[in-house]
C-alpha cells in the first residue's frame, strides 16, 4: 500500500508540475480564470468633431456605421479619423479606454498599432533614401558588417517587401513560450536581433514572399547604422516632429504614458486584459502607439507630395517582385500593401487602395487610403478582433460615402471641364 501511494503522490506531483509548466510557457494562449463579463458600452457615448464642412451627411452616416461597429465587435473602445485632400475632415471616439475605470475613449487616446508600425517606419526610410543615406540594392552586411554569413546578400529592398528569407515569430524554451508574446525588454534594437539572426534562412533571399516582422527588426537596425542615430531618435527628428505626430511613440514597457488605452481580449460577451508584453524587439514592426488622427495626419502629408518627393513615394508604394520577375503574392510595396478593389465601391468596379493592418496584443489597427480620391482612413480598437475581415468591412463601409461623393464631385468637374 506504501509503494501504491508513493507511485500516486509522485505520479500526481509530475502531473502537476508538467500543468504549472505548461500554462507558464503557453500562459498567453489559454484562457486564464480571470474573465469577466463584458459590461454593457454605450456606444453613442463618446466624442466626435468635425474639422472641414462640405461633408455633414457622410460623417452622419460614418458615425452611425461606427457605432454599430463598436458594438458587433465587441470591442469597448473604437476611434476613427479621415481625411480628404490633405486636411482632417472628421474625427470621432467612442467607448471605454479602461473598463474597470470606466475612463471614456478620448479623440487623444493611444492605441497599439501593430504592424501598421512598418508603415509609419517606411516614412523614415523614405527619408534616408532621399538623403542618400542608403540604397535600396544595398547588402545588409555594409552598414552591419558583423552579421552571420547566412545574412550576407539580402538587400534592404528584401528586408522592406519581406523577401530576406528570414523566419517569422516562433517558440522558445523560454517563459512565455510563444516569442508573439515576449515580454523581455530590450536596450537596443542590436540586442533584440539576437532573438532570430542566428537562425537558418527559410529561403533564398528574393526567391520568395514570406510576412515576418523581424525583417523589419533587421531593418530599423540597418537605418541606424545608415543615419548613424538611433533607431527611436531617427523616427523622432524624421517622422513624428516634422509631421506633429504628437501622440506617436513608441510602446515602452514601464513608461507612463498617461493616454495610453488599457488593452483586452474580447469573445464571448467577455473581456480580460491582454497578456502583458515588451514590445522593444519590434519597434520598426510593430511596435508603435498612435491615434487615427496622427495616422490620417502622417498619411495625408504623404498624398500631399509635402513630406517625401513624389519618385519617392511611387518607390514605397510599388509592390515588390521576385527574383523571376512575378510581383509577390501579396502585392507587397515597402511596408504597405497595394491593392485593388475587386467589388463594387463607389460605383465604380475597381478602385485602388494602399493600406496596413495591425493586429497587437489588445489591439487591433487598419489604415487605408486611397490616392485616386486623396482619401484616408484610420480605424483603431483596443481589442484583439477574433476575426480581422470585421475591421476590414468597417473601416470599407465607412469610407464608402465619402467614396461616393468624391466621384461624383470629380465626375461634375469632368463634365463642367467638358462644357468649357
Amino acid at each position: 500500500m506504501k509503494i501504491k501511494y508513493i507511485k500516486r503522490t509522485v505520479f500526481a506531483a509530475v502531473l502537476m508540475s508538467s500543468a504549472v509548466l505548461g500554462y507558464l510557457l503557453y500562459e498567453p494562449e489559454i484562457y486564464s480564470l480571470d474573465w469577466q463579463p463584458l459590461p454593457k458600452i454605450e456606444v453613442t457615448k463618446g466624442q466626435s468633431q468635425q474639422f472641414e464642412s462640405g461633408f455633414e451627411q457622410e460623417i452622419v452616416k460614418a458615425q452611425e456605421l461606427i457605432q454599430q461597429g463598436l458594438s458587433d465587435l465587441g470591442s469597448p473602445g473604437i476611434s476613427i479619423a479621415v481625411g480628404i485632400k490633405g486636411k482632417k475632415v472628421w474625427a470621432a471616439a467612442y467607448g471605454l479606454s479602461d473598463i474597470e475605470t470606466k475612463k471614456p475613449i478620448t479623440l487623444g487616446s493611444q492605441f497599439r498599432i501593430g504592424s501598421t508600425s512598418k508603415a509609419v517606419t517606411s516614412l523614415a526610410l523614405g527619408k534616408l533614401l532621399e538623403l542618400n543615406l542608403l540604397q535600396l540594392d544595398d547588402n545588409i552586411e555594409v552598414y552591419l558588417p558583423d552579421l552571420p554569413k547566412a545574412l550576407h546578400g539580402i538587400t534592404i529592398r528584401q528586408l522592406a517587401s519581406h523577401q530576406s528569407g528570414i523566419r517569422n515569430y516562433g517558440s522558445c524554451f523560454c517563459l512565455p513560450m510563444p516569442e508573439y508574446y515576449n515580454n523581455d525588454t530590450y536596450t537596443s534594437v542590436s540586442d533584440a536581433l539576437a532573438v532570430f539572426i542566428n537562425d537558418k534562412l527559410e529561403f533564398q533571399p528574393g526567391s520568395k514572399f514570406s510576412y515576418s516582422s523581424y525583417n523589419y527588426t533587421l531593418l530599423s537596425a540597418v537605418m541606424e547604422q545608415a543615419a548613424k542615430q538611433p533607431f527611436l531618435d531617427l523616427m523622432n527628428s524624421q517622422v513624428f516632429e516634422p509631421l506633429k505626430m504628437n501622440l506617436t511613440a513608441a510602446d515602452a514597457k514601464g513608461v507612463n504614458i498617461p493616454n495610453q488605452v488599457s488593452f483586452y481580449n474580447v469573445g464571448y460577451g467577455h473581456y480580460q486584459l491582454s497578456y502583458d508584453v515588451d514590445n522593444s524587439n519590434k519597434w520598426a514592426g510593430g511596435g508603435f502607439l498612435s491615434t487615427p488622427s496622427d495616422l490620417v495626419q502622417m498619411t495625408n502629408q504623404l498624398l500631399s507630395g509635402k513630406y517625401l518627393q513624389k519618385s519617392t513615394l511611387a518607390t514605397l508604394f510599388e509592390p515588390q517582385k521576385l527574383n523571376n520577375g512575378e510581383v509577390n503574392i501579396q502585392n507587397y510595396a515597402l511596408g504597405w500593401r497595394h491593392s485593388i478593389r475587386k467589388k463594387t465601391l463607389a460605383g465604380k468596379s475597381s478602385v485602388h487602395y494602399i493600406h496596413h493592418g495591425g493586429r497587437a496584443a489588445g489591439s487591433s489597427s487598419l489604415l487605408i487610403m486611397f490616392p485616386e480620391y486623396e482619401l484616408v482612413v484610420s480605424v483603431l480598437i483596443n481589442s484583439s478582433v477574433g476575426n480581422y475581415g470585421d475591421l476590414w468591412d468597417l473601416t470599407l463601409e465607412v469610407a464608402t460615402p465619402f467614396l461616393s461623393v468624391l466621384e461624383s464631385k470629380k465626375n461634375v468637374q469632368v463634365l463642367s471641364l467638358q462644357n468649357h
